[in-house]
């Protein structure tokens, strides 16, 4: 009845609206009283069940699901009960992922919809700028609880941090490096300068900052990094002077707020009993705690703040408080034992992994916020990070790390990027 390719174009649209309605759920929802998650899920659901499915599905896959799977069912069944958030963190970090590893892509889509991702940007900054506009000229009513103002301390000075469209400012540091990501992959696999990603690059980096979550800075320069890395002498002409020009406006237009990213900068290591910084190492003890004593996992949803309200969220069942790191909540509420045997699986990938750009450019950066960050325990992150990364691509996409590789001869050759 469909066709290949008309297959790909309603899977793609579908995609994308999925996306859209992701990060517009905090939006939706507070105007429209609709869920966004739900609507995105429908439209997520229905992209894959059109879309071309993998041919080939490694063993190392297979067990690993088979593991996730043993690890979920023995832990509901040995607790008796399903702590509050289960089913979230199960849709967000495991079913969805496993759905988005099962399509197959052509390279052209898979671009394509990282380019979409990259567009969304626009979404972001849209909703900073309002954001801001609206401390100084209150938005309508309808807008009043999508722009609640929440606020930051760095070094016991109270800052106004920025929390866009989507509900929390550590949100928007998260989507805002996703589409950082996704923008510099762009850049690095164009064959031509594509102003349009340059601007999005900007935007996404401007939204990061803005947002003052610090989880998200440093993951913010490593992409940077990767960029100026894998890219020709043009392009980082390119970027050093957007960043020059940056600094420059943001010097002269609005010298308080750089005064308040550099407060924010800086006291990622401020550990004093008043900071933040110190209570996130006792939750982080306590999660290591909690997964020693428990090394086969305490369930999906115990970790997280995941599927819960603030307002009873020490009340919630099998609740044992939230670790500050993914890797913690994912250890204790996996177990170490299955979490060893995953790193063993994924390590028997590490060359395929070190062949693939998205590996540098999304996942890198992703792991290092994870090491003190729960972006990746948010739904839309989540989704949209672990799609993008999961997502087969058909024919030999690699391409070596070697700086004898540099972007030019990555350009010629579109067999060597993925």
């Amino acid at each position: 009845m469909f066709t290949t390719e008309s297959r790909e174009k309603i899977r793609n649209f579908l995609l994308c609206l999925g996306f859209s309605l992701f990060l517009a759920h905090y939006l939706i929802e507070n105007i429209f009283g609709l869920s966004g998650y739900v609507l995105g899920a429908v439209a997520y659901l229905s992209a894959v069940a059109f879309s071309p499915k993998r041919k080939y599905i490694p063993y190392q896959a297979v067990f690993a699901i088979i593991v996730l799977f043993i690890s979920i069912v023995s832990r509901v069944l040995f607790r008796g009960y399903i702590s509050s958030g289960f089913f979230e963190t199960f849709v967000a970090i495991i079913l969805f992922p496993l759905l988005g590893y099962m399509m197959s892509f052509t390279k052209q889509s898979a671009r394509k919809l990282i380019r979409f991702v990259a567009l969304t940007s626009i979404y972001s900054a849209i909703g900073v700028s309002v954001y801001y506009i609206n401390l100084f000229f209150p938005a309508p009513d309808f807008l009043i609880e999508v722009l609640k103002v929440e606020y930051a301390s760095s070094y016991g000075e109270v800052q106004v941090r920025n929390i866009s469209f989507y509900g929390a400012s550590l949100v928007l540091g998260g989507i805002s490096l996703i589409q950082l990501c996704c923008s510099a992959y762009c850049l690095i696999i164009a064959r031509r300068n594509d102003y349009l990603m340059w601007l999005m690059l900007s935007l996404a980096l401007f939204c990061v900052f803005a947002s003052l979550a610090r989880r998200a800075y440093v993951p913010a320069f490593v992409v940077l990094v990767f960029l100026f890395y894998f890219s020709d002498p043009k392009t980082r002409a390119i970027l050093g002077s957007i960043a020059v020009s940056a600094c420059a406006i943001f010097l002269i237009a609005v010298p308080n707020y750089l005064w308040n990213f550099f407060l924010r900068l800086t006291s990622i290591v401020d550990f004093s009993d008043q900071s933040n910084n110190s209570s996130r190492l006792v939750s982080m003890a306590n999660g290591v705690r909690n997964a020693f004593e428990n090394p086969f996992g305490v369930g999906l949803g115990s970790l997280s703040s995941l599927g819960k309200e603030y307002y009873t969220i020490t009340e919630e069942l099998g609740f044992k408080g939230v670790t500050e790191s993914f890797y913690i909540t994912l250890v204790g509420e996996v177990g170490i034992v299955q979490v060893s045997l995953l790193l063993l699986l994924t390590l028997s990938f590490r060359k395929n992994l070190q062949k693939d750009l998205r590996f540098w450019i999304i996942a890198i950066p992703f792991l290092i916020e994870s090491i003190m960050g729960l972006s990746l325990m948010n739904p839309v992150i989540a989704i949209l990070v672990f799609t993008l990364l999961f997502i087969h691509m058909e024919g030999d996409t690699g391409f070596t790390k070697s700086r004898a590789y540099n972007s030019k001869e990555i350009r010629k050759d579109s067999s060597l990027t993925s």
